[in-house]
């Protein structure tokens, strides 16, 4: 709550409608962390759009158990073939799920093309707030084109498998390609043992 809290007076006061959530390794919760900003957000009254952008190992439909739902993934919208509102699945307090059912080969092609910028463009005209979820940086190239479309990018670690230098680097990566990280997001943290004078 407090982080949803932070992240929307944020992307208020600077303006921002499309924010992407990325991490540097593979299983560091930011998955989870979307969908549940998202979730937060829309309980709160604002209209929110959630984009599965990972086309290549999509997760929020597994997440929110929707994949028997999807009768129009993101790919076939970015191809021309369907209709951002063909492929719009309503969920809990209005959120709008935009959602990949299957993984698919070279998706960075889509994400480079016009069509995704469109895309997003279409939902800031209906929408508060727009998140993305994306692989993560690693050695794929999703996050790093989705970063060049969207206002902001939080990056998701976890703590104790990611050192300072990592985080650093992906940042300065990420605003090479045009966009702006506005915070991290530390996972799995451990509870601090707490220690008093009558211990031994």
């Amino acid at each position: 709550d407090k982080i949803a809290t932070t992240l929307q007076q944020t992307m208020e006061d600077e303006g921002c409608k499309t924010l992407s959530i990325t991490s540097i390794n593979e299983n560091d919760g930011k998955t989870t962390v979307v969908a549940n900003l998202a979730i937060n957000l829309a309980s709160r009254g604002y209209k929110v759009c959630l984009v599965d952008a990972d086309m290549r190992r999509p997760a929020i439909t597994k997440l929110l158990e929707k994949t028997e739902d999807i009768k129009v993934s993101l790919n076939q919208v970015l191809e021309g073939e369907k209709t951002i509102k063909e492929a719009m699945l309503p969920y809990d307090n209005g959120i709008e799920l935009y959602l990949q059912k299957e993984g698919i080969a070279e998706p960075d092609k889509l994400l480079e093309a016009e069509s995704f910028k469109s895309f997003l463009d279409k939902l800031e005209t209906e929408a508060d707030f727009i998140l993305v979820d994306t692989p993560p940086l690693g050695m794929l190239r999703d996050a790093e084109i989705v970063a060049k479309n969207v206002d902001r990018v939080v990056l998701v670690y976890c703590q104790d498998q990611t050192h300072a230098v990592d985080i650093n680097d992906a940042t300065a990566l990420l605003e090479n390609a045009g966009t702006t990280v506005i915070g991290g997001i530390m996972n799995k943290t451990r509870k601090p043992i707490l220690s008093t004078s009558n211990d031994s």
